[in-house]
């Protein structure tokens, strides 16, 4: 399985590959700016500026340029692939202004996105979502059991993502208020979440990307 982030190349392609490339990443390109057109401004005008529109596509673009690679190189090739989305995020500006990103980086844009590719997201998050385009869960990922069997069946996803739980202000607050912001329960909860992750990817699925505390358990 690979940890990816962003995709690249290790050689450069011939003229006609670089060029389908370009092709699907403009594809990929137009259903980032369809998904962001398509949600309320994170400011009081009501209208997107050109930094927030940029750090929404600096935030999800390489990743799902990843995708991409990982399934193929062709949109076409995303179609009807379940992907779990963990710590997907949800709809609503998180009030922290001590945040290291920008608050509305924390809504479920990689789920939105593929959603507009043509791929079956599933997002899991610590709040319930709303008016959204794929289907979800809540859960408490910290708790043991949170990604039951019944509802996510073994090898049942084509790749599994997990990105921003632990710098999600809401989950750390939550977190906190458990009592679980400790390095023991930590290494519990990250242990279990990669023994689930490992059991519901199909034989040959792909882990798209995993926060690197966590891959410390694969």
């Amino acid at each position: 399985m690979l940890y990816i982030t962003i995709a690249t190349m290790e050689s450069k392609p011939p003229q006609p590959q670089i060029e389908f490339l370009e092709q699907q990443r403009h594809l990929v390109d137009e259903a980032i700016l369809q998904a962001i057109e398509a949600e309320p401004a994170p400011n009081p005008s009501g209208e997107w500026t050109r930094e927030e529109r940029n750090n929404v596509i600096d935030h999800v673009s390489g990743k799902l340029y990843g995708t991409l690679n990982l399934f193929g190189g062709k949109v076409e090739s995303l179609r009807g692939k379940k992907i779990l989305s963990l710590a997907c995020g949800y709809r609503g500006i998180i009030e922290n202004p001590s945040s290291r990103w920008p608050n509305y980086k924390y809504e479920p844009w990689f789920c939105r996105i593929l959603k507009r590719l043509g791929a079956d997201p599933v997002g899991i998050d610590i709040e319930k979502q709303k008016q959204e385009n794929f289907t979800s869960y809540q859960r408490d990922l910290s708790i043991l059991g949170a990604i039951d069997e019944e509802t996510f069946p073994d090898h049942f996803f084509d790749g599994v993502d997990l990105q921003l739980l632990t710098t999600s202000p809401k989950f750390e607050d939550h977190l906190i208020s458990k009592g679980r912001f400790t390095t023991s329960e930590m290494n519990k909860m990250f242990q279990e979440i990669a023994r689930q992750i490992k059991r519901v990817l199909k034989p040959d699925g792909k882990v798209i990307f995993v926060e690197g505390r966590i891959r410390e358990y694969f």
